[in-house]
C-alpha cells in the first residue's frame, strides 16, 4: 500500500488568549515593539521560502511513491545505453536516452516486462489515481484497471437447450445476462458531476458452452471492476447523461448476425477477448 502524508507548516500562535483566572475574559499578550516594515518583509519572504520548500518535499515524496509503485507494477529493469539499439528513445517523451552523467543526473532508462523502454519518471507519470498504468505502446495494463461505471446489478440466467436458441449455437443452452442500472447522480469522473443521469436495463446473450462460460467469467470480472458501462451520450438515441456501453461489445440479440448485434458471428469471441484484455481483464 501507499501511505500519503499531508505536509504543512505550523499556524501562527494566537495573540489573544483566554485568561481562566479572570473569569474567561480575553487578555492580550504583547511581544515587544511593533514589527518594522523591513522585518515584516523578511518574515514574509521566509514564510514563502518555507511554503515552497514544503511543496517541493510533497512533490518529491509523491514522485518517489509513484516510482516505487510503477517499478512494482511493471517489474521494470534498469538498462544502460550500451544495451539499447542506436537512437532508441523513450516511448512517452520521445527523447533519446543518454549515458549516465553524475553532473546532469539524467533520468534512468527502464525496460518494462512487456519489453518497451521508458524514462523511469515518464512511465511513473502514467500511474492512474487508483493505482494502475497502461503501456503507451502495446496497451498492456499493469495492476487492476477500474472504471467509472455507476452502481448497478448483473444477473445471470441459464436457459435449457431449445428454450432460447442462439443462431449457430442451437445445440447448447443459452446464458442470459441482465444489467440493471437505476437513475442516480453523476460522480466526479462522469461528464457532469453532481447532475442526474438516467438508468437503463440491458440484455445480452452467450452460448452455454465452454467458450461462452469463459467469456462470462471475464465479463463478471469486468463488471466488478466497473468497466462495462459508463455515463455519457447514447449513440443510438442521442440522449446525454444516460448509462451507456463503454467499449466492450455484447450480443444483445439471439439472431440477426453482426448487423443486429446478434448471432451468428464467427469472430465475436476473439474480438471481445481483445476488448477485455485491453482493459487488463485476461
Amino acid at each position: 500500500g501507499i501511505t500519503q502524508s499531508t505536509w504543512g507548516v505550523p499556524t501562527q500562535q494566537m495573540k489573544t488568549t483566554r485568561d481562566s483566572s479572570r473569569g474567561g475574559r480575553s487578555k492580550r499578550r504583547y511581544h515587544g515593539a511593533p514589527e518594522s516594515k523591513e522585518r515584516k518583509s523578511k518574515k514574509k519572504a521566509a514564510e514563502m521560502f518555507v511554503d515552497e520548500a514544503v511543496e517541493t518535499v510533497a512533490v518529491d515524496a509523491a514522485s518517489n511513491s509513484n516510482d516505487c509503485l510503477a517499478k512494482t507494477l511493471t517489474n521494470w529493469k534498469e538498462v544502460s545505453k550500451s544495451q539499447l539499439d542506436p537512437g532508441e528513445s523513450c516511448c512517452i517523451c520521445l527523447s533519446e536516452f543518454i549515458d549516465e552523467d553524475p553532473e546532469d543526473q539524467p533520468d534512468i532508462c527502464v525496460r518494462l516486462s512487456c519489453d518497451h523502454f521508458y524514462h523511469a519518471s515518464c512511465i511513473s507519470s502514467y500511474i492512474q489515481p487508483d493505482g494502475w498504468l497502461k503501456c503507451a505502446v502495446c496497451g498492456f495494463v499493469f495492476g487492476i484497471q477500474t472504471g467509472n461505471q455507476p452502481p448497478g446489478q448483473m444477473k445471470v440466467t441459464r436457459y435449457s437447450r431449445g428454450s432460447l436458441p442462439l443462431s449457430g449455437h442451437e445445440g447448447v443452452g443459452t446464458i442470459g445476462i441482465t444489467f440493471r442500472f437505476p437513475s442516480g447522480t453523476q460522480g466526479p469522473y462522469h461528464p457532469s458531476p453532481g447532475q442526474p443521469y438516467h438508468g437503463t436495463t440491458r440484455e445480452a446473450y452467450l452460448p452455454d458452452n465452454d467458450e461462452g462460460n469463459e467469456i462470462l467469467r471475464l465479463m463478471q470480472i469486468a463488471f466488478d471492476r466497473r468497466l462495462i458501462f459508463t455515463v455519457g451520450t447514447s449513440l443510438t438515441t442521442g440522449r446525454s447523461d444516460v448509462v451507456i456501453w463503454n467499449g466492450i461489445h455484447f450480443k444483445t440479440s439471439p439472431s440477426g448476425g453482426q448487423p443486429c448485434y446478434g448471432y451468428p458471428d464467427p469472430t465475436y469471441f476473439n474480438r471481445v477477448r481483445q476488448e477485455l484484455a485491453a482493459r487488463g481483464v485476461h
